[in-house]
């Protein structure tokens, strides 16, 4: 069973809003993809490849009780950033419109359908980003 696959999503009362799945390519390598469904989010898909073990595990962290996103939905999401805190991860977009683009980001996140799914996915991440020589931030 893939977690990420099961949990890994948000939804408001009748649909889900966006999925994002993790995928294991080669140990530490790992594709994460994350599916938008709400016609006003101009992005459809984003999709990045990336090695656990470039990851700070002290800043993989369950994001704070209470949030919610525009429409009052709540959100449970497991944040994780780049131990130099660099703009090194290249995503690739593909826009509602057909187009396709390039960002780059320092950041991943996965929103999850429960806060006790979020609290199991953020010790899972961090342990694999240990086991994988993640190492803390040096500021």
């Amino acid at each position: 069973m893939n977690f990420s696959k099961e949990h890994g999503y948000s939804r408001d009362v009748t649909r889900k809003l966006h999925i994002n799945t993790l995928r294991v390519v080669d140990g530490c390598s790992v594709v994460v993809e994350h599916e938008y469904f709400e016609p006003s989010v101009k992005v459809r898909k984003r999709t990045e490849s990336i090695s656990l073990g470039d990851f700070d595990p002290a800043k993989t962290e369950v994001s704070r009780p209470g949030l919610t996103d525009m429409a009052n939905n709540p959100l449970f999401t497991v944040e994780m950033e780049r131990s130099d805190s660099e703009q090194k991860i290249q995503a690739a977009l593909e826009m509602r419109d057909g187009s396709k683009k390039t960002i780059l980001i320092a950041q991943e996140f996965f929103e999850m359908d429960s806060p006790e799914a979020a609290q199991r996915f953020q010790k899972a991440l961090v342990h694999a980003i240990t086991l994988c020589g993640g190492k803390r931030a040096p500021f």
